[in-house]
């Protein structure tokens, strides 16, 4: 493939599922790419198996190609149930409108239907990765953004295996006194009590530190509790990309994001903690 390629923003593990016998378990791969012009950036994606060989189609499938417009840092999710993939990415149509869309695709990664709208938020950021998990239990993804008002903001919508998305973006993020924008957002899923987990970067109003806050939310498209809690300390770092998976036999989430003492520090840690679901 000729064009301009970004890293792989989002992987998926597609185990097999309970439709199809889990004998060729494989991993789905997705990114945005100019192979389709410069001004017309498209999501791509590719299968790996467990060895890490490249599975057919090669290179890679067209997910967003015709689309007018730039299609931009894409993430994806299995429904192991349904054996679908939920592809999102951000939307930007060059004339001022922004949203983020997605596509189902069944396990042979043939889309299924068009594309559709996800949010209906003013300004989805086009340059930090959409986040989606699934939920087994529920059978909904929830998708989950960062959008830039004001003082950016986390939202969230949920989608089902039918591809119905839910009735309102969810405000996901919270705005606790000397905070200011919303960074970065991540999201897993709990399947002990089929609720999600997300996380983001939160810095203060002077933009010079930083704290990885989470945030539940039920399969029904939930924000529970009156805010979101801190994951990190809250001492003096700017603390970024956060990243979350779930351990079903300890039922609990790890967490982890790079963290350094200020912005212009050379040096970066990383840093993890585990919070229990």
């Amino acid at each position: 493939m000729t064009g301009s390629k970004r890293p792989a923003f989002f992987a998926a593990f597609d185990d097999g599922g309970t439709v199809t016998p889990a004998s060729n378990p494989q991993f789905a791969i997705a990114w945005d790419d100019t192979t389709n012009g410069a001004a017309n950036r498209d999501i791509f994606r590719r299968t790996y198996g467990t060895d890490a060989a490249p599975v057919a189609p090669a290179p890679s499938l067209v997910i967003a190609a015709g689309e007018a417009g730039a299609q931009s840092v894409p993430g994806l999710a299995f429904d192991r149930v349904n054996d679908l993939f939920l592809t999102a990415w951000a939307h930007d149509d060059g004339a001022g409108i922004r949203d983020i869309r997605g596509v189902r695709l069944n396990e042979s990664y043939t889309v299924l239907g068009a594309a559709f709208d996800l949010s209906t938020t003013a300004n989805p950021a086009v340059d930090v990765p959409v986040a989606v998990a699934h939920s087994a239990g529920s059978q909904v993804w929830l998708v989950v953004w960062q959008d830039n008002q004001a003082t950016d903001v986390i939202f969230a919508r949920t989608v089902s295996a039918g591809g119905v998305v839910g009735a309102a973006d969810i405000t996901v993020s919270d705005a606790p006194a000397g905070s200011g924008e919303n960074l970065t957002p991540t999201v897993a899923w709990d399947a002990a009590n089929d609720q999600f987990l997300v996380l983001w970067s939160q810095f203060n109003a002077a933009a010079t530190q930083s704290t990885i806050r989470g945030r539940f939310v039920s399969a029904t498209g939930v924000a529970l509790g009156a805010s979101g809690f801190n994951v990190s300390a809250a001492t003096a770092a700017v603390r970024l990309s956060p990243a979350i998976t779930f351990n079903p036999v300890s039922q609990r989430y790890i967490a982890a994001w790079t963290e350094q003492a200020t912005a212009a520090s050379a040096r970066a840690d990383v840093f993890g903690r585990g919070i229990q679901s």
